[in-house]
């Protein structure tokens, strides 16, 4: 009653590479020719949601009574995706909706702890929206997160959404 028994299955035979074709390549190196190729291929399905904030930005708007010119085009950034992922995280975790982490952190210290140095930075946060476009509207209509939108001074962004909590920063590098 009190033993137990470890049966392992048999080791299949190694079978043998073939030799001479391109499928024989490691996987490491099958890997590195993929990536290199998706540059290539990124003009093919953009993120609607980077294109959705850059259509608000491509049209002039006012924001709370002030009118704020068109701005250009921004590009999504790694590091402020991971800001934003870990603010995100941290207000569905703890059921809150704020500027300040639970650990103090503010969006300047997140940035920078993901090694992003800038010379601007902004952040929008919501709760409620199931979906990014959603998001991106209510900050449309709201006048402060609307001028950050339209900050012509920001040329990156990250944003992460969990459970309705959304984060949304804005940054451009130090030169």
């Amino acid at each position: 009653m009190g033993s137990s028994v470890q049966i392992r299955p048999p080791r299949p035979a190694r079978r043998a590479r073939p030799k001479g074709r391109a499928f024989c390549y490691p996987l490491g190196v099958r890997l590195l020719l993929l990536l290199a190729l998706l540059p290539a291929c990124a003009g093919q399905g953009a993120d609607p949601v980077l294109e959705a904030l850059n259509r608000i930005r491509a049209e002039g708007r006012t924001c709370g009574g002030v009118y704020h010119p068109a701005a250009p085009p921004l590009a999504w950034d790694a590091r402020l995706t991971a800001a934003a992922r870990a603010h995100t995280e941290d207000m569905a975790a703890h059921g809150f909706l704020g500027h300040v982490g639970t650990d103090g952190s503010t969006v300047r210290e997140r940035v920078e702890r993901e090694g992003y140095l800038w010379s601007a930075l902004g952040e929008n946060v919501a709760y409620g929206p199931a979906q990014a476009e959603a998001a991106l509207r209510a900050w449309a209509e709201s006048p402060g997160h609307c001028a950050n939108l339209m900050d012509p001074r920001f040329v990156h962004a990250g944003l992460w959404g969990r459970e309705g909590y959304w984060t949304l920063v804005l940054g451009r590098p130090r030169p």
